[in-house]
């Protein structure tokens, strides 16, 4: 009986797999390239195939001959079908507006009460190519993985797609090698993608490669816990690299972002989404000429926490602020760290976060430069702002007053992050004569709500270097 099972191929159904031909006039397959040959629609041959194999070889490995299939509406691989090589054969997705080329068979329910139904562990598909109506239309989508937990796609790839690959519940799961071009969402994890790996991928020429957390779709309220995205997963030539929605927890690390208008984008949500945790670590990001941004801001509304580590800013500086704001939006960020990053190309403070942005929570080492009142002190020694994170501001450098001054402003119009609104902080600091061994006045030194500093010495004719550093102010929260 096992013998005669394993001659059975889906040939023994009525599927032939003859799509090898696009005619992009009467948008048909064909068998043939002068186009004389209609494609066999291949769908009821293929269910037919699984059906068998579910009732006469459950679990067992199934492999498809290497063919190009034609598919006009959704597959549904059942539990005992689980384990499928494709053996690098090409399905020809025409199936209708929002449905999907494969599927596990999940349903989405109509109201938040019914959530997520069906689904099953341990599915592993291998080696296919998706290919969703080549005329453009980008109605149909590719791989429905959800509720697909402990199971892996390998080398999967969907072209022209509006969703290439969907994950949804997808918990403790795999994306390996996975590819999504020319879709307008490559790979979207939808809710509680928990503890789920996308690793060694490729999303090109999407609108969004990868959309994080849920859309606000029905049954999709949930955050998303323990998404890694890593190992040199390329995003390239994409309208948005990362769309985020409601996460608990997600890295990205080790990964190349190249050409894209941005990397990071945050929408508007609902008023109960949160980013809790966002890593973005050790990542290389080639900008390419006139895009727009690193990340952009949509929504000062919700919660954002994220850190941006230890990456590689290389090419070409974005049009805007590399982190920037849609307008009339303040730009509030929650907690953000933003520190050992490297920049091919020097930039300012300025450069990297715009001026309407509140960090009240920001710790960065890179230094803000601010504007000296120049006709009044000469700079001796830097000055500059660091954010300590936790509303907490640092200064450092020294000045010395110009000869004939009698202005006590140093420092004016400085971004209004900084500043400690209806607070007003006063510093004693040492100013210093004849060098280190010689005698010691001391100046006072005040942050003001107006995004002031000034400083005041007991006599306006001393031009000895006031010391700056260590002075330290916080916001109010």
């Amino acid at each position: 009986m096992e013998e005669k099972l394993t001659k059975i191929t889906p040939f023994d159904f009525g599927v032939v797999g003859n799509a090898n031909f696009f005619n992009k006039v009467d948008g048909k397959w064909y068998a043939d390239s002068v186009y004389s040959i209609l494609a066999n629609d291949d769908t009821a041959g293929i269910t037919a195939f699984l059906n068998y194999l579910r009732v006469n070889a459950p679990y067992n490995q199934i492999v498809f001959p290497r063919k190009n299939y034609l598919i006009t509406s959704s597959i549904i691989i059942p539990q005992e079908c689980r384990n499928i090589e494709f053996n690098y054969s090409s399905f020809r997705y025409m199936g209708g507006n929002g449905t999907f080329c494969i599927t596990g068979g999940a349903i989405t329910g109509s109201t938040p009460e019914e959530g997520l139904t069906g689904g099953y562990i341990y599915a592993d598909w291998r080696n296919l190519f998706i290919w969703c109506d080549p005329s453009g239309s980008k109605t149909g989508n590719g791989v429905d993985f959800t509720r697909l937990r402990n199971s892996s796609l390998t080398n999967i790839t969907v072209n022209e797609a509006n969703i290439g690959i969907k994950m949804n519940d997808s918990w403790a799961s795999s994306l390996i090698r996975c590819k999504a071009f020319y879709c307008n969402i490559g790979i979207a994890t939808g809710r509680s993608c928990n503890g789920t790996n996308i690793s060694k991928s490729d999303i090109e020429s999407c609108n969004i490669g990868i959309q994080i957390g849920n859309p606000g779709d029905v049954g999709d309220t949930w955050g998303t816990n323990g998404l890694t995205i890593d190992n040199a997963t390329l995003v390239q030539a994409c309208n948005t690299a990362i769309e985020l929605y409601s996460i608990k927890h997600v890295s990205v690390v080790n990964s190349y972002f190249e050409a894209n208008n941005r990397v990071i984008d945050i929408p508007l949500m609902s008023p109960n989404d949160t980013i809790h945790n966002f890593i973005f670590d050790s990542n290389m990001v080639d900008i390419a000429k006139n895009k727009e941004c690193f990340l952009r801001l949509r929504d000062n509304a919700r919660r954002v926490s994220m850190s941006i580590t230890k990456n590689t800013f290389a090419g070409y500086k974005p049009i805007k602020t590399f982190f920037h704001r849609d307008p009339g939006i303040v730009g509030f960020i929650g907690k953000m760290e933003v520190s050992n990053n490297s920049f091919t190309n020097n930039v300012s403070f300025s450069e990297i976060f715009p001026d309407t942005w509140k960090f009240a929570f920001l710790k960065t080492d890179i230094p803000y430069i601010p504007a000296i009142n120049t006709k009044d002190w000469d700079v001796y020694q830097s000055v500059q702002i660091f954010c300590q994170g936790n509303s907490m501001f640092e200064l450092s450098g020294s000045v010395k007053r110009k000869v004939g001054s009698t202005s006590n402003l140093l420092l004016t119009g400085m971004p209004y992050y900084f500043t400690s609104e209806t607070l007003r902080f006063n510093y004693l600091v040492t100013q210093t004569m004849d060098g280190a061994g010689g005698a010691k006045k001391i100046a006072r030194v005040e942050v003001r709500n107006l995004q002031d500093i000034m400083v005041y010495t007991d006599d306006i004719t001393d031009t000895n270097p006031i010391n700056l550093n260590g002075i330290k102010w916080c916001t109010r929260k």
